[in-house]
This record gives structure tokens, sequence and C-alpha cells, in this order.
């Protein structure tokens, strides 16, 4: 209705009476009373289902000739730029209408106005604007009493909304009532958002025409809270004028989102909630956070951004925009999103919201194989030169030129009348359709047995289990969430040579009085050194190691995971000054550390234990780690202080003699205990070798962040070294990154078909030379045995008389 200035509104007598119901139809409306006996109806009537939908488009079919002509079920409107063309317009509507026998009710009709009401919103030269009855009954609506009357009130309101920008925020007081478990209680802030709501009624402004041709903007912003758009449209005066408002409330979850997600999320938002106006043309997106303007006009994939970002980008791929920045005091959706609604009204998803998933669901179907039909079959089996040889054998009754596989089942076979050939009631499917078959058994992606028999109850092909088990054991997706792999059998830490040196160190914590605890063991002799620590740096460690080694000496290696105070220059360059080599364990393999480690579920237990008595954990430590020095070790069977002294510790317990420290025999304990404890682990883990080579692609194991995250990430690394149980791979990226073998799987690829192909016929041709060799050598034994004369002997094997047949 853009530059229109003469309005017509018709409405039609007695809605869908008007159309007479097809003969075959009038059946079904047929019903039955108790004076007058059976009837039924002639007219399209009120309460069918596809009543509406029927009427709305025989109207629309009637009037389409007619320019600048609409309807929505009954009601007509007509406008047009001057009176004249109007009258002519007019004229041309009204014959369609007589001759079509339909009728129009006069008291609710307007002809050639200058403004006319739709649905409740007048229409006119200058724009649109809300009903004056309904602007008249908020401003004289009384004082709520109750939470049902403030619905009321809101839902009167709710419909001038799009007139008002800050809307929202004048109604949030007011919507505070309507919650559960709320006591009503109307006070100062309440009648303040009601008078203020009635004042923005009556001064909202009027909204400009939608224009086709028009330069479009879209503001968007978001706030902590809430999420606003704006459309708008520039006018013949060059100047932008709203077209429409819309705002949203972010729910619980979308509020912990960052800044630039909720600013992305805005822009989802303002997309998809002016669609039916932004579809299909090409218009500017205004936001007031910078990153955003970069982030969209870079090609996908171009540069890394977050998962949910991107997928953002995918659902906006159907709309035409290009993103600008402009500050936000002068971004027009800026108050829009300083809206502090309830998360009811976000968490519903509409149905916009649905339909702009399409193009990722594109994508998705656009991986899904199409279904397989009986022409194709046909088609694919005549241009099959190893069936149709099998068929023309079988019509020439030539069963012995039938390749093995189809010899063993000769019998079974037939040809139907269209050209398919059957194994029983199995089609016998062309090799260019195995794949495609093989792919639409697996299309729910599951096991190879339930492939098998899905595809054995309706298809047959040699070796088909084989192709399926090898296709089903590279599909990318299973593999990403398939079970990992058996781990690799244990490498037991050897013992050090002397104590003391080589240590292990690690950071226990932190514990809910905000304390963590530093942990150092030592390999031989498995003497332990505690600190607590309230700030966990890489200074504090270094000053408390500096006063362990001023008791002990340095060691020669120290051992510790990769957290951020232990692999810090600082802690790095200070270790390297005293002599000490540091090494790191495998990333995300703490049990690569595990002497340290099991020393910390000690200390948790003593801890835990002391806070079940009601004592203070800290003033206890001493005492447990008097106790741990002087009790044997399982793994060596002396003492922790023994092994570093050479001497035992007094404790309260009494002690006869002291022990020596036999050194043979600590090892040889040690070495027993570990290759027991290998022995069991390795059992109950059920390890096996795992024969990785440097140039395998592998897939490895990803941190767990939701439900929908894979065992593995979906991208191949490569092995570029190998040392033990640790291996250095190599990503697309070229980024090198450690793991152990345990968190790494073979990845199956999906071979190329060519390859594929010239592999088969290779295999083939082998195996009929060793079916040749085979045939010719037992033809030349049958050949040496029948020259040969047959010589019969008895055997030779001294016999016995049993004793009980002996007689006397």
């Amino acid at each position: 209705m853009e530059g229109a200035k003469v309005f017509t509104e018709v409405d039609l007598s007695q809605g869908y009476l008007q159309l007479p119901l097809a003969e075959e139809s009038r059946h079904i409306t047929a019903f039955s009373t108790p004076e007058d006996g059976p009837h039924r109806f002639t007219r399209l009537i009120m309460g069918a289902s596809p009543s509406g939908e029927h009427f709305h488009e025989i109207i629309h079919e009637l009037i389409k000739e007619v320019p600048d002509c609409a309807n929505i079920s009954d009601n007509i409107w007509l406008w047009s730029k001057d009176r004249e063309t109007h009258l002519k317009r007019l004229d041309q509507l009204l014959t369609i209408l007589r001759t079509n026998g339909i009728t129009l009710k006069l008291p609710k009709c307007s002809f050639a106005v200058p403004q006319i009401n739709v649905f409740g919103h007048i229409v006119s030269e200058k724009g649109i604007r809300p009903d004056s009855t309904k602007v008249e009954a908020i401003t004289n609506a009384p004082h709520p009493t109750t939470a049902s009357e403030v619905r009321s009130f809101l839902g009167l309101t709710n419909y001038c909304s799009r007139y008002i920008p800050d809307y929202s925020s004048l109604t949030f007081p007011l919507r505070q009532l309507t919650k559960k478990n709320v006591t009503f209680h109307w006070d100062h802030s309440h009648e303040k958002a009601f008078q203020s709501l009635k004042n923005a009624i009556t001064t909202s402004p009027v909204l400009a025409h939608y224009n086709l041709t028009a330069e479009t903007k879209v503001v968007v912003d978001a706030s902590p809270w809430a999420l606003g758009a704006v459309l708008l449209q520039k006018q013949a005066d060059d100047n932008y004028r709203p077209i429409a408002y819309g705002s949203r409330s972010l729910t619980d979850v979308e509020q912990k989102y960052g800044h630039i997600e909720k600013e992305g999320l805005a822009i989802v938002f303002g997309c998809e909630h002016f669609h039916m106006y932004l579809y299909g043309r090409s218009f500017e997106l205004e936001t007031d956070h910078r990153p955003l303007e970069h982030i969209y006009k870079a090609k996908l994939q171009s540069k890394p951004t977050s998962a949910r970002l991107e997928r953002w980008r995918l659902r906006l791929q159907e709309y035409d925009f290009h993103v600008i920045y402009r500050p936000g005091p002068s971004n027009l959706a800026d108050s829009l999103s300083r809206l502090p609604k309830d998360g009811k009204e976000g968490s519903k998803r509409s149905n916009m919201e649905a339909c702009a998933d399409r193009y990722v669901h594109y994508m998705t179907q656009a991986q899904t194989p199409n279904a397989m039909k009986l022409e194709g079959i046909q088609r694919e089996t005549l241009a099959d030169p190893e069936l149709q040889q099998i068929k023309q054998n079988l019509q020439n009754n030539q069963v012995y030129k039938l390749p093995k596989a189809y010899k063993l089942i000769a019998h079974e076979l037939c040809i139907t009348d269209q050209d398919i050939l059957l194994r029983g009631d199995r089609i016998v499917l062309p090799n260019k359709l195995r794949q495609q078959a093989i792919s639409l058994a697996h299309e729910d992606h599951a096991g190879m047995v339930r492939c098998k028999q899905r595809l054995r109850s309706k298809l047959w092909w040699p070796e088909m289990d084989k192709q399926v088990e090898e296709r089903i054991r590279c599909c990318h997706p299973c593999q990403l969430v398939s079970k990992s792999p058996r781990p690799e059998p244990m490498e037991p830490t050897k013992l050090p040579k002397k104590p003391w040196s080589k240590l292990a160190i690690d950071v226990c914590g932190p514990f809910p009085t905000g304390e963590q605890v530093v942990v150092l063991t030592d390999y031989y002799s498995r003497w332990p050194e505690v600190k607590i620590l309230k700030s966990v740096t890489s200074k504090n460690i270094l000053d408390w190691l500096l006063s362990v080694f001023a008791t002990h000496g340095f060691p020669d290696e120290i051992k510790s995971d990769n957290a951020s105070y232990f692999v810090s220059t600082e802690f790095k360059d200070t270790l390297t000054s005293w002599g000490i080599e540091h090494k790191t364990v495998t990333e995300y393999w703490p049990q690569a550390n595990g002497q340290v480690e099991r020393f910390n579920q000690v200390l948790k237990k003593h801890i835990l234990t002391a806070q079940a008595e009601g004592k203070a954990w800290k003033p206890t430590i001493p005492i447990m780690l008097l106790h741990y020095r002087n009790t044997p070790h399982r793994m060596t069977g002396r003492t922790p202080s023994s092994l570093l002294m050479n001497r035992e510790v007094k404790t309260k317990l009494p002690s006869f003699e002291q022990q020596t420290n036999d050194e043979t025999e600590t090892r040889k304990k040690d070495e027993e205990e570990k290759e027991k404890s290998k022995k069991y682990t390795d059992k109950k883990r059920k390890a096996s070798p795992r024969n990785l080579e440097v140039g395998n692609k592998v897939l490895v194991t990803q941190k767990h962040r939701n439900i929908f995250t894979t065992k593995f990430h979906p991208d191949p690394m490569v092995i570029t070294k190998i040392n033990g149980t640790q291996i250095v791979l190599k990503d697309k990226n070229g980024t090198q990154h450690r793991r152990n073998s345990s968190h790494v799987k073979l990845y199956q690829e999906i071979p190329d078909p060519e390859e594929e192909i010239q592999s088969d016929r290779k295999h083939d041709r082998q195996t009929e030379s060793r079916e040749e060799n085979t045939e010719a050598t037992q033809t030349e034994t049958n050949q040496n045995t029948t020259e040969t004369e047959i010589v019969l002997r008895r055997s030779t094997r001294n016999r016995k008389q049993p004793d009980y047949l002996k007689v006397g």
C-alpha cells in the first residue's frame, strides 16, 4: 500500500454460504433432526476444516486480475494512488463479484475513502497507526485489582506493541504481577507503569508503509537480558522511518553467552523476526559490535570462530545482507535491547526460527543417499557386463561358464520379465549400485550385524558381507562415536639408581577452605614432601622447593604435568639453573605421573577422615607424613625413611632393632611387585599391543563438552613420532600434540573405487592361478598313484591275550 491515497474495503455477506457445495461432497455434511429427519448442506459450511482455505483461494482467484487488490477470507481491500484510477478498479472489482453471484454486506463496506481499518490497524496515506477505539479502550481502562485483570490489560496493549519502541520495558513491572507464587500488591511502580503505558499508546508513532523497492535497513542490539531489532526503510525525503519494532528476552541459558554471541544472536533474531520483509532482497544490517562486522564479511571457515557463531552464519545463508558497525549511543535498537523481560517469551521457538534452520538441514539432507527403485536397478543391470554375461550363460544353460561365486548358487538364479537377476527372492544387485545400497542400509549408522541383516533380506551380490564390513569400518561418523580401542600393556617405571635422583611433583586440590597442597615424591624411596599453599604460583612452588632441596640436595630430574605453573618460563629456567632436568607427562594422561597421583589419593583420604572426625585437617598433615615415611611400602618392602636416609625414624611405636638397606633386595622386590601389578592391570583392562606406525592417520579423543560431543575429534591427525606409549601427532594446521596411545584410534579411510577394482582383479587373477596350480598338482598325483602298484599288508603289532581268558 506504499504511496496509496484512496482505499476501499469490501465485506462479503454471509461468508462461506455464498459458495455452492459440490454434489459429491454434500453427503459429508448430512445430519438428522427428530422432527424433520435427515438434511444436508448445499452451500459451503463454516464448521468444516478445509472451508476457510478453499474460500480464501476461490475469492483470491476471482480478484487476482484487479491491480492492487487483496483479500483475507471474506474481507477485500483495494487501494490506488489517485481517485480516478481507484474508481476504474473498483468498477472492475464489483463487476467480477456481480458476475460470479457474490453479494456484499453494505454496512461494513467503505468505498473510495482516505483511510480504512484493517483488523484494528488504521491504514492511510501517512502510514499505519492503531485503531482509536482500541486506544480509547486502553486509556479508559480501570486499575487492575487481580493478576487475571493485569493479564487482560496486557493482552489488550500487546495488540499495539508494534507501535511502541519501549513496550517491554514499560510493561515489566506489570508483568511481575502475573507470575506464579507472587502476591498481588499494587504499588507506586505499578501505577507509574500503568499510566506510562497509556500515554505511550496515545502518542505512539505512525509506522511507514513497507515498500518493495526502497532501501531497507535492520538495526539490532543486545543487552545482558534481551534482544532488540528495528526495521527501517528510506522514504522519499531520504530519511529512514520505522516499519516495525521487535524485541524478545534472553533465556537463562542465553544470558550466559559471551557478549559477542549475544550480539550475534541479535542478528539472527532480527533477520528471522522480519523474515517476511527481508527474504529475497538485499538489505543493510547495523550493529554496535565491531567484531561481527569482520566476522560476517569473511568467508565461512576462513577463520576459526566459535561453533555457535558458525551455526548462526549457516542459518543466515538464505539472507542477502552486509553488516556495518555503528556505536551504541547512535544505535536505534539500543533501547529495545535494554528490556528486563522474563525468560518465558524467549524460550518459545517460533515457526520462523524453525524455518531458518533449513539451510543447515539442506546440508544434512545432501549427504543422505537417494532411495533405490526397480527402474534404476533394471537400467544398471542392462549396463552391467558381468550380470549380462551371467544372464546369457543361464539362458544358454552354460552353468559351467559362470564365475565361481555364481556357480555355487546357479540353481537359485533366475531372470524376471524386467530383466532383473534374482537369487531366490533376493535381487542380485549390479556393481554400480552396491555402494549405494550399503549407504541406504547404513543410513541410521546401525552396526554391522543389523546392516547385513537388512541387505540379506532383500539383496545379494558376491562378497556382500565383506564389502559391508569394510564400508562400515570406514564410516567417519561411526568412527567418531565408537568405543576406544583396548589400551596398550603397562610399561612400569624403572627404579632409579639412587635415592632422590628422580622426583615427581603435582598439586592436589583446591579444597573447600581455599588451600591447595603441593606434593613432591621420590621415585626411589617413595619419600613424600607436602606444602599447603593459599596461592599456587611458579614463584611460591620454587621457593618451597628450594627449602626442600636445602635439606636433601638437588635431584637429577623432576617430572610434572602440564599445568601453567609447571610449564612457565620462570619454572623451567630456575630448574635449569639448578641443574635439574624438567620433564612433563603426556597431555590428558595423569597415569604417566602415577607415583605422585597415588600419594594424592592417600592424602585426600586422610583429609576426609580428619573432616569426618571433626578435626582441622591442616594440623594433622605432619603426623600423617611421619607414619607414611616410616611404613614399609608395598612395592619395595622398605620404609621411605630407611631407603632415603638409611635409618629408621623413631615414632610412637616401639622398635627393637634398625633395619639396614639392602639395595639388591629392594630392587628385586620392586620389580616383582611392579610385574604383578602390570599383569593384573593388563588383564583387567584387556590390554593388547596397538602396532601403530609413524605416518598412520588416527582419530584423537576430545574433551566432553555436552551430550552432542563425539568421543573423537572429527579431523584425523598424522603420527610423526612414537616413544613407547607416548605419541606425537600433527593436525591439519601443522600443530603438534602429545597424546598417550590410549587416546588415539587408527583411522579407516574409504578406499578409492578404481584402486579397489584393480586390487580385486589382481586378487582374482592370483586366486585363479593358485586354483590352476592346485588342479595340475592333483592330476599329477593321481597319475602317479595309478602307475604305482598298490601292495596290501597286515598289521605288524604284537597281539596279547587278555588275562581273564587265560586258563589255570
